[in-house]
């Protein structure tokens, strides 16, 4: 299957663009989701995989790490994974097509991690700097990377997805609503 990609440039007025292209890119069959712990990577891993066909369900990937069907597969990785001194590496993520990297705020992804993963403040804090040092090292040499950022799709929802899935090359035919977890950090605050 085949999705066609259109590439615009912001151009000031009276300027012309010196490269235009349309081509078409093959949708990926083998998805990376990839983020620090509690950046959502658990969400972004489901309604790529919805988007795809591999589930019909939100609550579909609970307890799995990758959905594969018909050849086509999105792998889920937080870092750390599965142990907390188990981080991806580059090698690990040039076996896929196409890599999501997912962000959320720093403060909010920390004391998400703190609360759920890590309750030794120190450790997490740490295990957060390793994270975002392997997540610099995909985004520059990983090949195609997307950026996702929940705090974007958080508040322009359906749209913020439609054009995320058409820049990365992925259908999308389904939207699954993005849950406000931010606030809870804030409350009080101010």
């Amino acid at each position: 299957m085949k999705h066609e990609a259109h590439y615009s440039v912001c151009l000031r007025e009276g300027e012309q663009p010196t490269v235009t292209t349309t081509e078409a890119i093959a949708v990926p069959k083998d998805v990376l989701v990839v983020g620090a712990e509690s950046t959502c990577t658990r969400y972004l891993s489901t309604l790529v995989a919805i988007n795809l066909g591999l589930i019909d369900s939100e609550t579909a990937w609970d307890a799995v790490d990758k959905i594969e069907k018909h050849g086509t597969s999105v792998t889920h990785r937080s870092l750390p994974h599965g142990g907390r001194d188990n981080f991806v590496d580059l090698e690990y993520c040039k076996n896929f097509d196409l890599v999501l990297v997912t962000t959320r705020d720093q403060f909010c992804s920390l004391a998400g991690k703190a609360r759920i993963h890590q309750n030794d403040r120190a450790k997490a804090q740490e295990e957060q700097d390793r994270a975002f040092a392997v997540l610099a090292e995909i985004v520059e040499h990983c090949g195609r990377v997307h950026i996702w950022n929940y705090e974007a799709a958080s508040q322009l929802g359906e749209t913020y997805h439609r054009q995320f899935f058409r820049r990365a090359g992925l259908p999308f035919r389904r939207h699954v609503e993005v849950n406000e977890i931010n606030g809870k950090y804030f409350r009080g605050t101010t």
